[in-house]
């Protein structure tokens, strides 16, 4: 097989089969076309890192605000990229005008429903996933049900509605349940009994979003080889929905041992979607170090993406891209 020695990371994505994608800042998209082109140069899906979120669009009973939902979509058409859906439902999107409008259940229940066939309704055929529902598993003992607005005012089946009355507006689509720490550990295992109640319930659920928020020094271990073999044996999908491997940074610049290191996290997980038929997809939470969230929140993180503050590949760019070349060759 020739290739191209200067192939990009999207065009060896395309040619392995494996979606590699990136979460966008759809205000900067529409402004700054360097933003925009390093996206199509790159990646091959989409998904906002807020716009699509209930907050963000569901302004009143009946109104919406679609412009930069509508622009992503329209940008991902344009570019020939898979586009994905985050989230339907999130406790730390509700809109102010429902949390504190003093709404009985039944009205949050019959307006939830609405929302959710309006918007999933309006990318049908566009959308590959959506998060149906995000974080909604307890960090405390137990990893039970989060208390959240939505469980006070939908009850503990409030999954089972969600999920389906998001297949009911778009019977193609794939719909997945979405966390943190559901790659290994105490979550993961609240993450696999959930799914797995769902599906015993007849809920149309598809897959496993996998956040995968790392620090500098994670590894591949047996733990989460096995943990994405049992969500593949329920029939289930699951992909790394927000990768990112921060770095401890301090205020200086990285040194080429944080690098390696990093890029050795960035190729493990790349092998594992690789090695997995259940991978549906690899995404990094931002496009470039310059728009990670991370620095923003964890202080003195930071240097957490494939590519660095000016665009410029990383060592983890080049693991990822070594991966995918490697399953292209051996295919």
């Amino acid at each position: 097989m020739n290739l191209k020695a200067d192939l990009t990371l999207r065009e060896l994505a395309d040619t392995a089969g494996l979606p590699i994608g990136v979460a966008v800042n759809v205000d900067r998209l529409s402004k700054d076309a360097e933003y925009g082109n390093v996206i199509a140069k790159h990646f091959n899906m989409c998904v906002a890192e807020n716009q699509f979120k209930p907050a963000a669009i569901w302004k009143g009973e009946d109104k919406y605000d679609f412009v930069l939902a509508d622009y992503l979509a329209s940008f991902a058409r344009q570019h020939g990229m898979l586009l994905r859906g985050h989230t339907l439902l999130w406790h730390e999107s509700v809109p102010a005008w429902l949390r504190d409008g003093g709404y009985s259940s039944e009205s949050v229940a019959s307006m939830l429903r609405e929302y959710i066939h309006c918007v999933v309704g309006r990318y049908r055929g566009q959308m590959v996933q959506w998060d149906v529902v995000n974080e909604a598993i307890s960090d405390e003992p137990g990893n039970h049900l989060r208390d959240t607005f939505w469980l006070k005012m939908l009850g503990p089946n409030y999954l089972h509605k969600v999920f389906e009355w998001a297949h009911e507006a778009d019977p193609e689509v794939s719909l997945y349940y979405n966390d943190y720490e559901a790659e290994a550990g105490p979550k993961s295992d609240a993450v696999y009994n959930l799914v797995s109640e769902l599906l015993r319930s007849g809920v149309p659920i598809h897959g496993v979003g996998m956040q995968c928020h790392f620090e500098n020094g994670w590894r591949l271990n047996q733990e989460t080889v096995d943990n994405v073999s049992r969500i593949e044996a329920l029939g289930l999908q699951w992909q790394a929905t927000e990768t990112d491997v921060r770095m401890w940074l301090d205020g200086q610049p990285a040194t080429t041992e944080q690098l390696a290191n990093q890029a050795l996290a960035y190729g493990d997980l790349t092998n594992l979607c690789l090695s997995h038929p259940g991978c549906a997809g690899l995404l990094f939470w931002g496009v470039s170090d310059a728009h990670s969230w991370i620095p923003g929140f964890r202080k003195g993180w930071g240097a957490p993406l494939p590519l660095d503050e000016a665009y410029r590949p990383k060592p983890a760019y080049s693991a990822v891209s070594q991966s995918l070349l490697s399953r292209v060759i051996a295919a």
